[in-house]
């Protein structure tokens, strides 16, 4: 299930760095920093939203534009 996780969270990830938004010659690419996570038996909602958060800090503090999952 976390490598299921993990794999949609690097696609999503792969699809924003792919794309760009262009205005005339101009051109702006975008990246994205991800934790992900999974509900464990004693997650409120506060808890998993607190985890992610944390994952996705990691995931900016390693280089950006990464995918951290837990």
């Amino acid at each position: 299930r976390k490598g299921q996780l993990a794999a949609l969270a690097e696609k999503m990830r792969a699809l924003v760095a792919a794309s760009s938004l262009g205005r005339g010659e101009q051109s702006v690419a975008a990246t994205v920093s991800v934790g992900a996570t999974g509900a464990q038996g004693d997650d409120t909602r506060d808890s998993l939203i607190l985890r992610a958060d944390r994952l996705m800090y990691e995931s900016k503090k390693a280089g950006r534009n990464r995918v951290t999952v837990g």
